[in-house]
């Protein structure tokens, strides 16, 4: 199963890929303005960088 958390870097997210990160049939995504931008981050979660403000104009 693939799970993807939006604002995943913050610490709700974080505390949800820690217990997520036991189960090894997941494959977790982070998405969030900056990717990788903390310390602390879980693995093996996949970091990615996006900007969600950007219109299709």
């Amino acid at each position: 199963m693939i799970i993807t958390i939006v604002g995943g870097t913050g610490l709700v997210g974080q505390g949800i890929f820690k217990e997520l990160a036991q189960v090894a049939d997941y494959e977790l995504h982070s998405l969030s303005r900056n990717g990788k931008s903390k310390d602390n981050l879980v693995e093996p979660v996949l970091y990615h960088s996006a900007n969600l403000n950007e219109t299709g104009d």
